[in-house]
């Protein structure tokens, strides 16, 4: 396997963290995704798609590399929204490379780091599964008649300390927490499960 030693670390991190996770937290989503067929569709959707979505989406990518699992990894917004740049400077902190546009969990994996509005091609046959990430997006976007399932993953917009000068310390940890918590949900529909 080809991901990033540095990534790799995080992961060997994770899986000491998510130990002590409580058993009953995503048991939907991990229901769900067990029973999910190959090939299906992961969408993490936020307002902008620049922060907590795109966050999720790399943890995925990565995740879904890791574990084997064959999901198709997007992410979304509900409006359009320029990418933050401590989102960017965020995850190459945590070990994603970033060139020509596109970010990078291993040799030759890559996905483009942009910001995109939801919008689904009607010719997709795949289930959609789509994950909401914050309680602002409720009134927005209280329905995606594309999805097969919606769960609510919310996360604190850490675009609240944007221009402070803890905003670098902010985004990492919503960054760490997101990835937490992906990671205990793939690692459980794996077949190679972590222990507990």
């Amino acid at each position: 396997m080809s991901i990033y030693p540095k990534l790799l670390k995080q992961i060997e991190q994770l899986e000491k963290e998510v130990r002590y996770y409580p058993s009953d937290r995503f048991v939907a989503i991990i229901a769900a995704l067990r029973a999910a067929p190959k090939g299906s569709q992961l969408y993490f959707v936020c307002r902008h798609n620049s922060r907590r979505s795109q966050f999720a989406e790399f943890w995925a990518h990565l995740f879904n590399e890791y574990f084997e699992l064959g999901f198709q990894i997007y992410s979304a917004g509900t409006a359009a929204g320029p990418l933050a740049p401590q989102t960017t400077a965020s995850l190459q902190e945590l070990g994603f490379s970033l060139s020509q546009g596109q970010l990078y969990w291993a040799e030759g994996k890559g996905s483009p780091l942009e910001s995109t509005v939801w919008a689904i091609d009607e010719q997709t046959e795949a289930p959609i599964y789509a994950f909401m990430l914050c309680s602002e997006v409720e009134a927005d976007c209280p329905y995606l008649p594309e999805a097969y399932q919606r769960f609510s993953l919310p996360y604190e917009d850490p675009s609240k300390v944007d221009g402070q000068a803890r905003a670098a310390f902010v985004y990492r940890q919503r960054a760490e927490e997101i990835g937490r918590d992906l990671f205990y949900i793939f690692s459980k529909c794996s077949q190679n499960e972590i222990s507990r």
